[in-house]
């Protein structure tokens, strides 16, 4: 599995690991890393070094969480694999996410094994992480995309059942609410069914969206300029923008599909921000790959533990909401050969990326 010419001036690993072991870690095409039983770094191979960014003078010495993402750490995932290993448990090729220097994160498979000393006392573990980012994360992409699918075709069924008796039950609450005008509390009552039939309409609506593939139109778009124009008109009386453009950022993409994931995540923002006041960022950089736009909000942030499921549909922390919003913003994104992800997530704010290729 690790063979390679060996570098000159192979570092030692310290003296957790014998002698002999040094020259076939640092010549490994996978990343090995060596832990004290602190859980600091004390070995930090080659391998490392190109898939995590971190030399080995920056590494040596960091405790491991370095390299854990937030919502691994709220899972305590390092923890649980800590105790499982020392107590005899195998850890053997799990699949898990680290993080990179540049705030990537990787997908990685983990094997880990226990160092103990003569008298048998625990003094660290040799850990293997092989980046499967891409082999991985195209079948994560393919299964999710089934996935979805099938949610779609179910969406559209429940969306067509319920359209017909919604539009049966708002027409008779208009014609009860006509024959009941002296009555006050009559009204109210009529007035809050006619709202949650509303809301219900809405539900059927996402449904519908859902369950409709993501437009292939594409028209040449100079993104600066379309945002000057239409962003403004986004906002609500008394909120905030703060929009930074670049000239010359020319795509080939959908503007209404581009339009209704922006419009969406700027009502996300909204619904976070509460009472506070929407004030929102929204930046434009160009790439050589094409341009990045990042949202960011004045809210009070996501969990750690929610991160991870934000983009999934129907999932949602609001009272009221279907819980597509976000998962269709995703999937017109991909449509348009793009990526829309959480980039981080302040106590104070949350800020969202969407990348765009060129044409």
């Amino acid at each position: 599995m690790c063979s390679a010419d060996a570098p000159s001036g192979t570092p030692s690993f310290g003296p957790l690991l014998p002698e002999q072991w040094v020259e076939m870690i640092e010549v490994c095409p996978d990343a090995v890393l060596v832990v004290d039983a602190d859980r600091r770094i004390q070995g930090w191979n080659q391998a490392a070094e190109r898939l995590f960014g971190y030399r080995r003078d920056e590494a040596i010495g960091q405790d491991f969480n370095l390299l854990v993402p937030e919502e691994r750490r709220a899972e305590r995932e390092l923890d649980r694999l800590t105790d499982w290993n020392e107590d005899g448990g195998e850890v053997r090729e799990l699949l898990t996410e680290r993080r990179a220097n540049d705030g990537r994160t990787v997908l990685v498979r983990l094997s880990r094994q226990v160092l103990r000393g003569a008298a048998g006392e625990v003094q660290g573990a040799i850990a293997i992480l092989r980046d499967v980012t891409e082999t991985e994360g195209a079948m994560r992409r393919a299964a999710e995309a089934l996935h979805l699918a099938r949610l779609g075709n179910i969406a559209s069924q429940i969306a067509h059942e319920m359209r017909n008796p919604l539009a049966g039950i708002h027409g008779a609450i208009q014609i009860l609410t006509r024959r009941a005008q002296a009555d006050a509390d009559t009204l109210e009552v009529y007035s809050a069914i006619g709202e949650e039939v509303r809301r219900l309409d809405r539900l059927v609506a996402d449904l519908q969206r859902f369950a409709r593939p993501s437009s292939s139109v594409r028209d040449r778009l100079e993104v600066g300029a379309w945002l000057t124009e239409l962003a403004p008109g986004w906002m609500e009386n008394g909120e905030k923008l703060v929009l930074h453009t670049q000239d010359a950022v020319h795509l080939s993409t959908d503007p209404a599909l581009l339009e209704e994931i922006l419009v969406e995540l700027v009502r996300n923002a909204r619904d976070a921000a509460g009472d506070r006041g929407l004030e929102l960022t929204l930046q434009l950089t160009a790439t050589p790959e094409g341009c990045t736009l990042c949202v960011r909000d004045n809210g009070p942030g996501i969990e750690a533990a929610q991160a991870n499921s934000i983009f999934k549909p129907f999932h949602t922390t609001k009272a009221r909401g279907s819980g597509l919003g976000l998962a269709l913003a995703r999937r017109h994104a991909e449509s348009m050969g793009g990526r829309l992800e959480l980039c981080t997530s302040a106590p104070d704010s949350a800020r969202f990326q969407l990348s765009l290729p060129l044409a």
